[in-house]
């Protein structure tokens, strides 16, 4: 027998309705206390987050610049092979010089050199602590 258009969005609703409450965040357990406002959460969540990248030593090692013409093929952190570099070098050295220059002056990178975004998903039916979620970043 066909299902009832009225019984399939009953369906989809209940299963949108269980896949939202399986993965809010509706409380946070830090520190030994339950927060449940959602403001006081996202403040806990970037304040732990804040804390785990901070930097606790002062100093920095020196820059010295090794040989690096034999590395052409495999891609850098940033995703860029040193082939790139090498091949636009003379539109890209001004601004990555100055970079670098502005980096051992202040011995800070822009923001948005370390901007990261995470997405939290629940390991778990109402997790409620920090390590009860997986952490996605990109």
């Amino acid at each position: 027998m066909a299902k009832t258009w009225g019984q399939k969005h009953k369906f989809f609703h209940r299963i949108a309705t269980s896949h939202k409450r399986f993965n809010s965040l509706e409380q946070l357990e830090v520190d030994g206390a339950t927060i449940k406002d959602p403001d006081s959460i996202k403040n806990a969540v970037q304040k732990f987050y804040e804390g785990l990248y901070n930097e606790t030593e002062q100093w920095r090692p020196g820059l010295r610049l090794h040989d690096v013409s034999r590395i052409t093929e495999a891609p850098g952190p940033d995703g860029f092979p040193m082939v790139f570099f090498q091949t636009f070098w003379g539109i890209l050295k001004e601004d990555i010089i100055n970079t670098i220059k502005v980096f051992h002056s202040k011995q800070t990178f822009e923001k948005s050199f370390n901007a990261t975004f995470i997405a939290l998903i629940p390991k778990k039916p109402r997790a409620s602590k920090l390590k009860d979620f997986l952490q996605l970043a990109w």
